[in-house]
């Protein structure tokens, strides 16, 4: 019996072994890259405010950008004066802040963006989640689209 059970768990090693060797052999490849222009500050850095078309000002706090092996991302976590409840301008300002990122988007070669609305300071300091995410894709016109394959 004991012969067993030493097979059996030496089996289950091996498994998980493996299992742990795919899993970083998939994440390895992939790159973050996180901007913080200055140190000796109080995180995060930045505080950008970005004046939309309609006149709303939403502050920028972070770009983030991750690269796999076939796409890469450009993360904005932003902050916005808007209330969730109004769901349909919090989402057009997603699109609006997504929109001022192009020209940064195609010097890096990003091939989506996702915009972050963070709602606390563990948000902003990459420490929690998002209140909510919006996923974009560039349209062949060239404009970003929302990501519908990657919506909530």
């Amino acid at each position: 019996m004991h012969h067993m059970t030493t097979k059996w768990t030496s089996r289950r090693t091996r498994r998980a072994v493996a299992a742990a060797g795919l899993v970083a052999a998939w994440i390895a490849p992939a790159a973050v890259i996180a901007q913080t222009p200055s140190l000796g500050y109080k995180y995060p850095t930045n505080d950008i405010p970005l004046t939309l078309r309609s006149g709303t000002v939403v502050h920028q706090r972070n770009l983030v950008v991750f690269r796999g092996r076939t796409v890469s991302v450009l993360t904005i976590k932003i902050q916005t004066p808007t209330p969730a409840a109004n769901a349909s301008r919090v989402a057009r300002e997603a699109q609006e802040v997504a929109t001022l990122h192009d020209a940064v988007a195609r010097a890096q070669g990003i091939s989506r963006i996702a915009v972050d609305v963070c709602r606390s300071q563990a948000c902003v300091e990459l420490r929690g989640t998002a209140a909510k995410t919006f996923q974009f894709v560039r349209g062949r016109d060239g404009t970003w689209r929302v990501d519908r394959a990657h919506a909530p």
